[in-house]
């Protein structure tokens, strides 16, 4: 009897889900990356608002994508644990810790640093958006964005050492 609760098939959508959770994860990241990184060079009383929605719907669309790669990956990996760690391949061990990692890290610290960016009671004078921070966020966000392609990398080619 061919049910959608077998292993292959559910395999097969856990591995659909995953592959759209790192779509909009990715997806988000980047977006987010483009326009604060032009919004930085803009400056004007309008800009809070803007860098807040902006923030706000990247958390809205990152954390959700992100939590879905972490889950389909844990659900696959639970499908699959028959083989144990010993005959697990270097890629598929550098994409469960590596990847596992970037997930959790991203989504503490780019919801902490997203938080500073706004100064919520600028003094007279303050700006709204604290550039300084805005400037770490950016970075860290394209280096989880580079540690993500790294794990993408060696997945796609299945490195092995």
């Amino acid at each position: 009897m061919n049910s959608f609760l077998e292993v292959e098939n559910l395999s097969d959508f856990m591995l659909f889900l995953h592959f759209i959770g790192l779509s909009v994860w990715l997806g988000s990241l980047v977006m987010v990356a483009v326009l604060l990184a032009m919004l930085k060079k803009q400056s004007g009383e309008g800009e809070e608002r803007v860098v807040r929605l902006i923030i706000r719907v990247f958390n809205i669309l990152s954390h959700p994508g992100a939590f879905l790669v972490l889950i389909s990956g844990f659900a696959m990996m639970g499908m699959n644990s028959g083989s144990g760690d010993k005959g697990m391949p270097f890629w598929l061990t550098y994409m469960r810790d590596v990847g596992t990692t970037i997930i959790v890290l991203s989504m503490i610290v780019l919801s902490i640093l997203g938080r500073k960016v706004i100064n919520k009671k600028p003094e007279p004078g303050e700006p709204a958006v604290r550039k300084d921070k805005l400037a770490t966020f950016l970075t860290v966000e394209m280096v989880i964005i580079g540690l993500l392609l790294s794990v993408l990398l060696i997945v796609s080619f299945r490195v092995n050492f």
